[in-house]
């Protein structure tokens, strides 16, 4: 949105007052980008590294079937000033036009400060013609070109509660996203979305790390994925947007007024935050973290009035994959190939560290057969994200009791135990991205150096097998290739596990494998993390049409697109919208052999 006086963008005045600045639709210049953390020590191959990281190119994907917003078929040479028609609003279009100024529709001043400002982000609304507009002149690169509109709407919060004047407010809109006549009153798809409302600390990431599509809370990964719905089915959906500042707003979000608001055939979830077991940090900066019972508590909730989630997972086997819970519960299942790991109470390590460690660690010698610890082990916290509260230990009880208390002693920490775990031969890691059971991509990297107080630190990866085996494999490429093949054959075995925890795949999941050579050079392969959904896409320039369409996919899931009806007379509506996308429907994963089993 802009003004047609233009004056300059102020900062926000207190949510108690009224905005009247320029408003873009939700733009950033362009050299305003987020501000990245500081990633000095990150280290990328091919000349990439923290200081001047670039991404691999991006795929050209003109001839992949996608909806065209600057199609003008559908509109006369000439719209005179003063008409009105109905515009799809989308407050924000892509990931380099993100900015704290995001505007919902709401329907009143009460979803903006009685409860957590909830509003329509992406919809259609009505609107009038600000300026005599011409089918000839219009420039798709060139947005002064586009039709100049003023909505009908009057009630506009932005993620803070702070109201927009709309007396002198008006937007340039592409012209895909115009109607001369009324749409189809309800759209292919409703999504309600829940997300971080502090931008500083939601726009800042890890830029090596993450990647440009940003980190699970950022606008950038938002943008993202939306951007690929409206790729596919173009403007036939609707986004209703709560934004939170703490844990404690999750509570506030009722299912029921939410549910009376999605009107779309096919009604979903998307939750972009990150659980944790600590209470909410007082430290502003910080984002995007809120507590396990008001976040699993939410989800249940939606999912039992019927919307679906859709992103990350749905609620408990999202709780099964961050709680962590799995690698003490399936190490003895030799298949899925996990280090062999065992539990520590809290309260064992409150009353007795040392005694407590000593037992974890004679467990875990039975479990590995008596076989010693020789690189000692790791303990971590379920529940964490980025390697924030993984600690490596020596094979003496003191060292794995000194990181205990570590892990679980810092402040508002609530997990009820720790993990575990023996360390395998660690040589480099490989990331498999999976979407619908398939591989997709697969990057090598390793850590250069654990710190003194047991941390990992200075993460490089590469792209290339061949690169990485020189790098950290001693050239051996035959034996990397040999590691892929196994972990191929771990990744069905992992798949044919998930038939017994969800009804319907996950969309994306990614695997890391640790892999190494033992003290007898035998090759070592072991699954480090299953990471869920909202994992860091780095370097994958595909993400965006295999990670986030597997996603867009599983929104058709929650009901069949045609009327099947018992009446085999009866006739069948038409798909439409998403079910006319090529959404592809749930599948299976293959029968493992046994011949696969045999690594």
């Amino acid at each position: 949105m802009s003004s047609s006086s233009s004056p300059s963008l102020a900062a926000p005045p207190s949510a108690a007052t009224t905005a009247t600045p320029s408003v873009p639709d939700c733009e950033m210049a362009p050299s305003s980008q987020p501000s990245y953390a500081d990633n000095s020590g990150v280290v990328i191959s091919n000349g990439f590294n923290g200081t001047g990281f670039r991404m691999p190119p991006h795929p050209n994907r003109e001839a992949e079937p996608h909806y065209d917003m600057h199609t003008l078929n559908h509109l006369p040479d000439t719209i005179m000033a003063g008409h009105r028609l109905w515009v799809f609003y989308r407050m924000q279009i892509s990931r380099s036009a993100s900015s704290q100024y995001c505007w919902m529709a709401v329907s009143s001043p009460a979803d903006a400060f009685m409860s957590p400002p909830t509003g329509w982000s992406d919809r259609w609304m009505t609107a009038t013609v600000a300026r005599d507009w011409r089918k000839s002149e219009y420039r798709p690169n060139e947005k002064h070109t586009w039709p100049l509109v003023c909505y009908d709407h009057s009630l506009w919060y932005e993620r803070g509660s702070m109201r927009l004047d709309t007396s002198r407010v008006t937007e340039n809109v592409p012209a895909g996203d115009l109607k001369l006549t009324p749409p189809n009153p309800r759209p292919s798809v409703s999504i309600h979305v829940v997300r971080w409302a502090n931008p500083e600390a939601a726009n800042e990431w890890d830029f090596p790390s993450w990647g440009e599509t940003g980190s699970t809370i950022s606008d950038a990964y938002i943008v993202s994925l939306l951007g690929e719905l409206y790729r596919r089915v173009g403007p036939d959906y609707e986004v209703l947007t709560t934004y939170v500042k703490c844990s404690a707003e999750l509570d506030k979000i009722s299912e029921r007024a939410i549910a009376c608001q999605l009107t779309g055939r096919h009604r979903a979830g998307m939750y972009f935050l990150w659980v944790c077991e600590f209470e909410d940090s007082c430290n502003p900066n910080i984002g995007g973290f809120v507590a396990r019972d008001p976040f699993f508590n939410l989800l249940t909730r939606m999912e039992a009035i019927g919307i679906c989630t859709r992103f990350p997972h749905t609620s408990h086997l999202h709780r099964t994959i961050v709680a962590k819970d799995l690698y003490s519960h399936l190490c003895l299942q030799e298949d899925l190939r996990l280090p062999k790991c065992v539990k520590v109470s809290r309260g064992s390590v409150i009353t007795s560290a040392h005694s407590a460690a000593q037992s974890a660690l004679d467990n875990l010698r039975i479990l590995m057969d008596n076989k010693p610890l020789v690189r000692g082990g790791v303990c971590k916290l379920g529940y964490s994200w980025e390697a924030m509260d993984v600690r490596t230990f020596n094979a003496e009880a003191s060292s794995l009791a000194s990181q205990m208390q570590d892990i679980l002693l810092q402040p508002t920490c609530r997990n009820d135990s720790v993990l575990v775990q023996e360390r395998e031969p660690n040589s480099l890691e490989m990331r498999f991205i999976t979407t619908m059971g398939e591989v997709r991509h697969v990057t090598y990297s390793t850590f250069a150096r654990i710190s003194e107080d047991g941390l990992y630190r200075d993460f490089e990866r590469s792209m290339d097998r061949t690169e990485a085996a020189q790098r950290w494999f001693n050239g051996d490429v035959a034996g990397l290739q040999e590691a892929e093949s196994i972990c191929h054959t771990c990744m069905r075995a992992w798949q044919r596990w998930m038939l017994t925890e969800s009804d319907q795949p996950a969309p994306a999941l990614r695997y890391d494998f640790i892999i190494g050579r033992d003290e007898n050079d035998k090759l070592t392969v072991y699954l480090g993390e299953l990471c869920e959904l909202g994992f860091s896409i780095m370097d994958y320039p595909y993400a965006e049409r295999d990670v986030f369409g597997a996603v867009v996919d599983s929104i058709s899931w929650d009901r069949p697109c045609r009327h099947a009806g018992v009446n085999k007379l009866q006739p069948q509506s038409p798909p439409r919208g998403l079910c006319l996308s090529g959404a592809k429907l749930p599948v299976k994963p293959p029968t493992v052999s046994e011949e696969s089993m045999q690594h």
